[in-house]
């Protein structure tokens, strides 16, 4: 949500049922901010799989989201300032997160405390939603909100644009 004008620039799906993201420019009292919303596919049909011992979808789930990862991150190149935040399905620390998104600032990593769960499934809780921004944009304030009906908590940044 903003307080100031937005207007849809572009957007992208990656596969028949995979990924998708819309990139808006936002515009602020001193200047414009490109901000990408996400969805990468999601794991839940492979882990339920998994869970009943039928491993053998695990790692094409994988792949499929090391794949939207990598033409999302190519999407979103050269974009500046920037700000990428979604449901990425794809846990802090995973390898796709790292290889392609190395060059952002993690926000939660940057001004979060503890650790960061956004989403949870029955015992388990993890960090799967994230906001990255480019270095011209600082992280100066992160929260994770409760209390909304989904598995999904919004994960709340306040940033200041560096000069």
């Amino acid at each position: 949500a903003s307080r100031w004008p937005a207007v849809v620039r572009d957007s992208l799906r990656v596969g028949d049922r995979g990924a998708q993201a819309y990139r808006y420019e936002v515009t602020l009292p001193d200047g414009a901010v490109h901000v990408v919303s996400t969805h990468l596919s999601s794991p839940r049909t492979a882990l339920w799989s998994a869970r009943n011992g039928r491993f053998e979808e695990l790692a094409p789930s994988v792949a499929q989201r090391a794949v939207e990862s990598r033409a999302l991150a190519l999407w979103t190149r050269g974009l500046e300032p920037l700000i990428v935040a979604g449901d990425f399905n794809i846990p802090y620390g995973a390898l796709a997160l790292r290889e392609d998104w190395h060059h952002l600032n993690n926000a939660f990593e940057a001004r979060g405390m503890g650790f960061g769960f956004t989403m949870t499934a029955g015992r388990f809780a993890v960090r799967i939603d994230h906001v990255l921004s480019s270095r011209a944009l600082q992280p100066l304030a992160v929260r994770i909100e409760g209390g909304f009906p989904s598995e999904h908590r919004p994960l709340i940044v306040d940033f200041a644009r560096m000069r």
